[in-house]
């Protein structure tokens, strides 16, 4: 391995150790009010050596939305089944949306921050939702269930991929951020959930 290479390689492993301390820091006690003072702290690095890494806090949180994208990303792809229909394989990638919910609540959160946020690849300029490796996901099972006849085909897939992320959204907002509104109103989170589920399904199947 060169010196360049082995420079380059260094960098990258010192940039993800910053982003895992950075990880256990802002879902700890002290949560998002964490400073970069607090991060050079733990990490025993200069701020002066975080800033060549990240320029900001806020760039931390991003690079870790991005991280909770492919960490969700991942599960997902347990879903895709070719012996499974389309309903079939949306049912399973919502079992598997909820559990990553209730396992990563501080990533589930970064989502629900960031979602809407465009990213520019460094390398080829395209410009791309963070969201995005999520989406492709469940664009092909929404195609696979067209195809297969399982999911209603008289609405563009793009739509339908609006539609089904919103409505994860909504589960995501409810379980994550308003859940003083089911304590009001004593309902249950495992039922709002089904209800949701409900509410999914039945609108994607063909009618």
């Amino acid at each position: 391995m060169g010196i360049i290479e082995r420079k380059l390689r260094e960098k990258e492993n010192r940039r993800k150790d910053i982003l895992d301390a950075a990880g256990k820091l802002f879902s700890g006690k002290k949560g998002m009010d964490a400073t970069m003072d607090d991060l050079a702290e733990l990490t025993e690095l200069g701020k002066g050596t975080l800033y060549l890494y990240f320029p900001n806090k806020e760039s931390i949180l991003l690079a870790l939305a991005g991280k909770g994208v492919g960490l969700l990303r991942k599960r997902l792809n347990r879903s895709l089944d070719d012996a499974k229909t389309g309903i079939e394989q949306i049912s399973d990638s919502g079992d598997i949306f909820v559990e990553f919910l209730r396992d990563k609540p501080f990533y589930s959160q970064l989502l629900l921050k960031y979602e809407q946020t465009v990213i520019t690849d460094e390398e080829t300029g395209e410009r791309s939702l963070l969201v995005e490796p999520v989406l492709e996901i469940l664009k092909d099972i929404l195609k696979k269930g067209r195809s297969d006849g399982t999911l209603r085909d008289d609405i563009d897939t793009y739509e339908l991929v609006t539609i089904l992320w919103s409505q994860l959204l909504g589960i995501l907002n409810t379980l994550s951020v308003r859940k003083d509104i089911l304590h009001i109103y004593n309902i249950d989170e495992d039922w709002i959930v089904k209800g949701h589920y409900r509410v999914i399904l039945r609108g994607l199947m063909p009618a």
